[in-house]
């Protein structure tokens, strides 16, 4: 912590200028990447121009000019574009080993499906060879943009760490997880509205390839000379990489402010500073200067507690940013201050509940668990991370197991009893040893994922196992199917479903499990009307009209479903978090646009979901 000089006018106006430096600095920052960006951009259009007069000029020599365009490529052209083609993906794949230590997914991916397309397509015509030999140039000069802006995201995070940590106190021993490698790349490539920033960019390099595209096949049918073709489309296609470049620039600018933004609050957070304040860029929008100027919360101007300030970017371009600040007259140490004296205090809590049977925890406590960790490890942007999440889990129960051979009933299928293992493998070891109590589970192969505690057919008929071999026997099966000794799970072959239905199978064996549910249920969903599920998704997923849920703001309305017996909180949260895909469908509007969201967006659930694995 700083000392004395928190509560020194002048020490915040020093603070002030400086942090006014940094953003001008950050400025001169972007302008010089947006250089960079457009060098790359030059030198496609340099090569496009080339490749354009090439054609044109052996059209010209040719006896049917223009017409020939849809002629045959000779083989010489396919050569050489094959060589240069070959030559873009082991650049790509170069880069990629060549990159941080930070480890991302494979960007060398999107160069290949690319050439895999346009390797396809060149051989039609010369029309497409041309095509493909633009989309070629672009692809090389995108590649060396995300290349660039992913070091350039990835070194602005990390410096802005430490230039937090000279801010807060150099002897401040920040989280270390701030700036593992791991941590750092989830900040990189997190998702903002459905999307991260490299699947943004490339999406705006086919967008422009589809424009030039489209100019080159108009280019043949206007009735110009071959000349006075080519510098047309030389023109047009430099204005049109010149406007998307002006995107690729920025969302840069963009992405930078959010991962800086991210590095001020977590160095902020871990710092343990109760209030922010918001400093407008140079020039800032009327958005960002009533920010600046606002004062709601009665402690200066500009000045938020932390988890109240707005995130940055507040829009496309912004370059505000925040500071930890101490407002005189407050309590200062941190937001969990008057309830906690201490950091030691705050551990003692946690040690006491997790010490504490689950029977005598109520939601809040778990909820509280769950918050716990994910502060200390960001679980939020580990979502998917299996290995990751079970290895922090680890650190506080025991986690693993799978079901043994005796423990499976025969003719089991092969593919979902090892999807089932590989999630028990990643929960609490306390959940597949619900089983050692002399219970058995059947996998099933089905259209339709279910869990029922029971041994059942694929419609849910009760099946009689092979254990019974005369009328005598049926009595023991009855008795052990009564005491729940049987389990049977079928799967669609969805990569979610094991981690979703083995919730059902956890809850149905810890009934501590389901009344904490049902608490989250009730607080969650208080005053809340039943909706049809038919009409939450207009119609465009086909739920029974009788199907009904008090959906709240669930990341899936599905998770309100009223059943008489378990929930649909533990399944789903599970899959959130260990199979998220592109996340639970939240709604779908009128017109068909899906509205997907991840569980990191709903704090209070996700927090629960944690609670329970550490707890459960």
């Amino acid at each position: 912590m700083m000392k004395m000089a928190m509560s020194n006018s002048d020490y915040w106006k020093k603070r002030e200028d400086e942090e006014r430096k940094w953003q001008k600095k950050n400025i001169a920052s972007d302008e010089a990447f947006n250089r960079l960006i457009e060098r790359y951009y030059n030198q496609a259009i340099s090569q496009i121009n080339k490749e354009i007069d090439h054609q044109y000029q052996s059209l010209a020599k040719s006896v049917g000019g223009l017409r020939n365009a849809y002629s045959t490529v000779d083989m010489t052209d396919i050569a050489d574009y094959e060589a240069e083609a070959q030559k873009l993906v082991m650049q790509a794949a170069q880069m990629r080993a060549q990159g941080k230590k930070v480890t991302y997914g494979s960007f060398s991916d999107d160069v290949n499906r690319r050439m895999k397309i346009y390797n396809a397509t060149m051989r039609i015509n010369r029309l497409e060879y041309l095509k493909s030999q633009v989309g070629l140039h672009l692809t090389e000069a995108n590649m060396n943009i995300e290349n660039a802006t992913r070091l350039k995201l990835t070194d602005s995070y990390i410096n802005e760490v430490k230039r937090q940590s000279g801010i807060l106190g150099r002897n401040l021993k920040f989280n270390d997880a701030l700036i593992e490698d791991n941590n750092v790349a989830k900040i990189v490539m997190a998702q903002t509205a459905g999307a991260n920033w490299s699947q943004r960019l490339w999406l705006n390099q086919d967008a422009l390839k589809a424009q030039l595209d489209t100019i080159l096949s108009t280019g043949l049918i206007t009735g110009q000379s071959n000349q006075a073709m080519a510098r047309q489309l030389h023109n047009q296609i430099k204005t049109t990489i010149k406007n998307h470049g002006y995107v690729a620039e920025r969302l840069v600018r963009t992405e930078t402010a959010r991962v800086q933004y991210q590095a001020q609050i977590d160095s902020i957070k871990a710092a343990d500073y109760r209030y922010v304040k918001w400093y407008a860029e140079p020039g800032a929008c009327r958005v960002c200067q009533r920010i600046n100027d606002n004062d709601e919360y009665d402690l200066g101007y500009g000045v938020f507690p932390v988890d109240e300030v707005p995130q940055i970017p507040i829009h496309p371009n912004c370059r505000c940013s925040i500071s930890a600040y101490w407002v005189e007259g407050k309590d200062n140490l941190g937001k969990n201050s008057s309830k906690k004296t201490s950091e030691s205090s705050d551990k003692d809590n946690f040690q006491k509940l997790m010490d504490t049977d689950i029977t005598k925890l109520k939601k809040d406590d778990i909820e509280y668990l769950g918050k716990a960790i994910n502060e200390k490890y960001h679980i939020d942007r580990m979502l998917g991370d299996k290995d990751g999440i079970a290895k922090i889990i680890a650190n506080y129960r025991q986690v693993g197991g799978t079901v043994e051979k005796s423990q499976w009933m025969p003719r089991s299928n092969a593919s979902v009893k090892k999807v089932l293992n590989e999630a028990f493998n990643h929960y609490p070891s306390d959940w597949v040893n619900y089983l050692n109590n002399g219970e058995f589970m059947y996998a099933g192969k089905n259209q339709r994922g279910f869990y029922t505690r029971h041994y059942v057919d694929a419609r849910g008929r009760f099946k009689a196992p092979s254990t019974i071999k005369t009328q005598s026997d049926i009595p023991k099966y009855l008795q052990d199917d009564k005491a729940g000794k049987y389990n049977t799970i079928f799967s669609s072959g969805r990569p979610t479903t094991a981690w979703h239905e083995l919730g059902h199978f956890v809850e149905t064996h810890n009934e501590d499990v389901e009344r904490i549910e049902r608490e989250f249920l009730k607080e969650r969903t208080k005053g809340e009307q039943t909706s049809r599920l038919y009409d939450i998704y207009n119609g465009f997923i086909n739920y029974r009209l009788s199907e009904i849920t008090k959906k709240d703001n669930f990341i899936n309305p599905y998770i309100g479903k009223e059943y008489p017996k378990g929930t649909e909180v533990l399944s789903i949260g599970l899959e959130s978090l260990f199979e998220p895909g592109k996340g639970q469908l939240k709604s779908i509007s009128k017109d068909g646009k899906d509205e997907y969201v991840k569980i990191s967006e709903d704090k209070e659930y996700l927090n629960l979901i944690l609670g329970l694995l550490l707890k459960g």
